[in-house]
C-alpha cells in the first residue's frame, strides 16, 4: 500500500459540503457545520489536522 492509498483509506480528508435541512454537512464525517465559511473552514483544517497526526503515527510505527 502506498502512502497515497493510506491517506485515501483514512475518513478526514478531504473535506466536502452539501446541504441538508438547510444546514452545510460534512460528506466526509456527517457533521453538521455551522453556516459561515470560517466554521467549513475550521472544519476542513480538523480534517486535516487528523491526518497528518494519523500519518505521523504510522511513521513511528513498527513495522510488522
Amino acid at each position: 500500500m502506498t502512502e497515497d492509498e493510506a491517506v485515501r483509506g483514512l475518513p478526514t480528508c478531504p473535506a466536502t459540503y452539501l446541504i441538508r435541512d438547510g444546514a452545510p454537512v460534512c460528506t466526509t464525517c456527517g457533521a453538521a457545520v455551522g453556516g459561515a465559511d470560517a466554521d467549513q473552514i475550521r472544519h476542513s483544517t480538523w480534517h486535516t489536522a487528523l491526518a497528518a497526526l494519523f500519518a505521523t503515527a504510522n511513521a513511528h510505527r513498527p513495522a510488522v
